[in-house]
């Protein structure tokens, strides 16, 4: 169906997204990118999950994944306006 679509689509562009910048903030490393990563597993996993199972439940799961995706970048952000950001 079209929203399962919309769904998986959401979500590769997320992995999408959120892989690249992790392996740009690799180097960095630290906490927040700890918790972009457990975002982007919780968030892109069970965005992927739900269409392919149909376990509507995995949709209250997803929001976790976000809130450790903006806290991740808050993170970064942080780091970045200290002068602590080392991404040469």
């Amino acid at each position: 169906p079209p929203a399962d679509l919309d769904i998986w689509k959401t979500a590769a562009q997320y992995h999408g997204l959120h892989s690249v910048a992790l392996l740009a903030l690799a180097r960095r490393g630290g906490w927040p990118w700890w918790a972009m990563l457990a975002g982007l597993l919780i968030f892109a996993l069970t965005l992927y999950a739900l269409p392919l199972t149909g376990l509507r439940w995995l949709g209250a799961v997803t929001p976790v994944g976000g809130v450790l995706l903006i806290v991740g970048w808050l993170g970064f952000a942080w780091g970045f306006l200290r002068g602590q950001a080392d991404l040469c």
